[in-house]
Formats: C-alpha cells, sequence, structure tokens
C-alpha cells in the first residue's frame, strides 16, 4: 500500500508540473507574441519601420542580465525575479509614452499648418495643393501623417475618408477638430480660409492654457515632494543637532503621539494635494 501510495503521490506531482508548465508555457508565449504584434503596428503607426526579430530575445536577455545583476548587490531570489519580470513590461509602457509624445507633437504643429492652409487657399491654391506643400515643408509628425493623407487620395480613397483615417491614427482633440471641419468645409464647397484661420487661432489658445495648467501642475506636484520631504529632512537635523531631545519624542508616550499626528497630517495633506491635482488635470 505504501508503494501504491508514494506511486499515485508521484503521478499526481508530475501532472501538477506538467499542467503548471503547460499554463506558464502558453501564457509565455501570448505574451511574447503579442508584444512583438503591437510593437510592430505601433512602430508602423509612428512610421518607424524596423526589424524586431531580435526584439524578444533581446529583451529576455536584458532582464535575465538585470536579474543576475539584482541577486548579486542584493541576494534576494524574490527580487531579482520582480526586476526581470518587470523589464518584459517596459517596452509597452515606452511604446504608450512614445505615442504620447508624438501626438503631442502633432498637436503643437497644428496651429502653424492650419495658417499656411489658410493662406494657400487665400491665394486661390486648391486644398489637396495646399496639403502637399505643408506635407512637403513642414517636420515630422505631422507631414508624415499629411502625406499618407495624400498618398490615400491618389489610390482612389476620397479626401473625406482619408482625412477621417488621419483622425482614427492620432486620436487628439485637436486633430478631430481640425479634420472635421476640413471634411465639412471640403464637402460643402465653401470659402475655408477665413475658418481655418479662426480655427488655428483657437487651437493656439486652448495650447497656451493646457500648457499652463500643466506648469501649474507640475508645481503642485513639486509642492507636494516638498512638503512630503521636508518634515522626514527636519527629524534627521533635529536627531544629529539635538539627540537629547529627540530621544524623548521617540521614547515616551508624548512624542510618539506626536510623531504619529505628525505622519497623519503628512498623508492627509498628501491626499489632499492629489485631489487638487486630480480635478486640475481633469
Amino acid at each position: 500500500m505504501r508503494i501504491v501510495g508514494v506511486a499515485l503521490a508521484g503521478v499526481s506531482i508530475s501532472l501538477l508540473f506538467w499542467l503548471v508548465h503547460r499554463i506558464l508555457t502558453s501564457a509565455w508565449c501570448k505574451y511574447r507574441d503579442s508584444l512583438n504584434a503591437d510593437a510592430e503596428t505601433q512602430l508602423a503607426e509612428m512610421f518607424v519601420f524596423i526589424d524586431l526579430s531580435l526584439f524578444w530575445p533581446l529583451l529576455v536577455a536584458l532582464g535575465v542580465s538585470l536579474g543576475f545583476l539584482v541577486w548579486l548587490l542584493s541576494d534576494s531570489v524574490a527580487l531579482s525575479a520582480v526586476v526581470a519580470l518587470g523589464v518584459l513590461t517596459v517596452p509597452r509602457a515606452a511604446l504608450a509614452k512614445a505615442r504620447v509624445a508624438r501626438a503631442t507633437r502633432l498637436d503643437r504643429q497644428l496651429p502653424d499648418a492650419l495658417r499656411m492652409i489658410a493662406g494657400s487657399l487665400a491665394a486661390g491654391a486648391s486644398f489637396s495643393s495646399a496639403l502637399n506643400a505643408i506635407a512637403r515643408d513642414l517636420y515630422p509628425p505631422l507631414s508624415q501623417e499629411l502625406s499618407l493623407v495624400l498618398r490615400e487620395q491618389r489610390v482612389g480613397i476620397p479626401l473625406q475618408d482619408a482625412l477621417n483615417n488621419f483622425r482614427l491614427r492620432v486620436d487628439t482633440d485637436s486633430v478631430a477638430q481640425v479634420t472635421t471641419l476640413l471634411r465639412v468645409g471640403v464637402e460643402s464647397g465653401g470659402s475655408l480660409s477665413a475658418l481655418v484661420d479662426r480655427l488655428a487661432s483657437s487651437l493656439e489658445a486652448q495650447q497656451h492654457m493646457e500648457l499652463k495648467v500643466d506648469m501649474l501642475t507640475t508645481q503642485g506636484k513639486m509642492q507636494a515632494v516638498v512638503i512630503g520631504v521636508l518634515p522626514v529632512l527636519l527629524l534627521v537635523v533635529l536627531c544629529w543637532i539635538d539627540s537629547a531631545a529627540m530621544h524623548l519624542a521617540l521614547s515616551t508616550n508624548a512624542g510618539r503621539a506626536v510623531l504619529v499626528l505628525i505622519v497623519m497630517l503628512e498623508v492627509l495633506g498628501v491626499v489632499w494635494l492629489r485631489a487638487v491635482l486630480r480635478e486640475i488635470s481633469a
């Protein structure tokens, strides 16, 4: 009976190991395929065309190397495993940040581009000619997107659909306003020059306000950091200058109560500032 029990236990452990191995292998392969596909798609949308055949092996090698280095420095297997697995999540965050930065640069180019379109239309040029001139004279990323709009138009896609594709690729409020105005203006056949110039002024004022809000938000974040770090630095300085007095604060009930109150007020201040910044950002 003991042999049968040991055999059953061995079979159970083997089946459990096989099941866990199968699940982890499947999850690993799915994440690898989805990461490669997302990276290729998002880089292509940003007009970055590179060979990604070595992307996953290099990423795994980097994760293993950093995990091994952390293990040598900290002698912690758990921390090294977290670092190694964390490296695998960095590309998605980097791609998302790059997309946001590219969209922001494109939005900053829109007012000048709209004024160039308005000037060309007022001079009697056609809308396609104005887009072609802007795509040739401006810098990326707006020149890349407008060149793609023109190429789509040349292969037979209607201009309204090409502008709508532009809006879908760069999903920002500014691009949505511009493409909506251009589509309506092209369909109606009216004079676009004044409307485009007015939209350029509106977008410029809106961007100025957004920059001001970002500046105030950054200032509020720095204030939160200073408020949070300053009491800790002050506590360290007081411990160094007057250790006897700080010993009373750390060893007596009244001193501990004051320290607990200070910590509670710190946490309350951080929570309140985060709520204010969240309302400003919204």
